[in-house]
C-alpha cells in the first residue's frame, strides 16, 4: 500500500475504508501477503464484526487464516468493496503468489468470499483435473465453481476439501504443488496442445475421407481428441458387432472393399497419433467410448 496524505486517500475512488471507524485499510484489488492481510485489518472494526456475525468478509478472513497454515504455497489476498468506498461488501479472494486469481487461466486456486448475492466458493485449474473431488466420486473439472451450497453452513469442511484437493495431487505425484513446476508443466502443455493442432490439422484431409466411408458402414467415429487431465490422446470408432465379431454371421462384413478402405485410412492415421503419443508421453486409446 502505497503511503499518501489523508486528502488524496479520501478522494481516491480505488481507496477502502472500514465503514464503522472511516479508517483506511488498502487499494481495492491491491495484492497483498496472507500475513500483510491479516495484519492490516487486526484493528479494524468492520473486520472483527465480519467474524462476529459470520459475515462472508468473515468466512474470508478466516479461509486466508487457515489456508496459510494448511497449504504448501504462499497465497495471495485481494480485497474489493462490492459498491464504491463506504457502502455494500467487502469481498475476498485468494490465489496462488505469482500464478493469477479467477481471471487468469493457469490459476491453481481462485477462492472468493462472495457478496450479498454469492457466498464463498472455490476453483482450481488445470493442474487437478482427474482427480477424484473430496465431495463426491466426480472428478475435479477445471474452472468449475465448487463450494458454494457447502459453504452456507459449513465453510470449515469446504477450506477441508481445498486442503485435501492439494494433497490428493502430492499423491499422485509425489510431491507436494510448487508453482515454480506448475509453470513449467503448463509450458509444456501449452507446447502440446500446439502440436497437437498442427498434426489434427495434417490427420483432418485423411480423417474426413475415413469418416464418409464409415457413415456408409454405420460406424460412428470422432474426430481425435487431446485429453490432458487422463494424459491420453482419443480418437473415437464405434463399429457395429458384425465388424467386430464377423464369425457370428453367414457373411463377413470386413472383407468390403469400403471397410478395406476405412481400414487403411484408420491405420493411416493412428500411425501418425501414435508417434505423437509416444513422443509425448502420452497414451493412444481408440475406444468406443469411456468412463472416466
Amino acid at each position: 500500500m502505497k503511503k499518501v496524505g489523508l486528502y488524496e486517500q479520501f478522494v481516491n475512488e480505488n481507496f477502502i475504508f472500514d465503514k464503522i471507524n472511516n479508517e483506511p485499510l488498502f487499494d481495492s484489488e491491491e495484492q497483498m501477503s496472507a500475513s500483510d492481510f491479516l495484519k492490516r485489518i487486526k484493528k479494524s472494526p468492520e473486520a472483527k464484526e465480519a467474524v462476529q456475525k459470520n459475515l462472508n468478509f468473515g468466512k474470508g478472513i478466516t479461509a486466508v487464516k487457515y489456508l496459510k497454515k494448511a497449504l504448501p504455497v504462499r497465497l495471495e489476498v485481494r480485497v474489493y468493496r462490492s459498491e464504491w468506498n463506504y457502502g455494500g461488501n467487502l469481498v475476498l479472494t485468494i490465489g496462488v503468489v505469482g500464478m493469477g486469481t479467477a481471471t487468469y487461466r493457469d490459476a491453481p486456486l481462485s477462492y472468493s468470499s462472495g457478496d450479498s448475492t454469492r457466498g464463498p466458493g472455490y476453483s482450481v485449474g488445470h493442474y487437478f483435473e482427474g482427480l477424484k473431488h473430496p465431495a463426491g466420486d466426480k472428478p475435479i473439472e477445471k474452472y468449475v465453481t465448487y463450494g458454494t451450497y457447502k459453504a452456507i453452513s459449513k465453510h470449515d469442511e469446504m477450506l477441508e476439501d481445498i486442503v485435501k484437493i492439494f494433497k490428493a495431487y502430492e499423491q499422485k505425484h509425489g510431491s507436494a504443488f510448487n508453482p515454480k513446476e506448475a509453470k513449467k508443466m503448463a509450458k509444456k502443455r501449452a507446447a502440446i496442445e500446439s502440436q497437437f493442432k498442427t498434426l489434427n490439422d495434417k490427420v483432418s484431409k485423411d480423417y474426413y475421407a475415413m469418416k464418409d466411408v464409415a457413415r456408409k458402414l454405420g460406424i460412428d467415429t470422432r474426430q481425435p481428441q487431446l485429453v490432458m487431465k487422463h494424459n491420453e490422446l482419443r480418437m473415437k470408432i464405434d463399429e457395429p458387432r458384425q465388424y467386430r465379431h464377423p464369425d457370428e454371421y453367414s457373411t463377413d462384413a470386413t472383407m468390403s472393399k469400403d471397410y478395406s478402405k476405412f481400414e487403411i485410412l484408420q491405420s493411416k492415421i493412428i500411425d501418425k497419433l501414435q508417434k505423437f503419443a509416444d513422443k509425448h508421453g502420452i497414451e493412444l486409446s481408440v475406444a468406443a467410448s469411456w468412463s472416466y
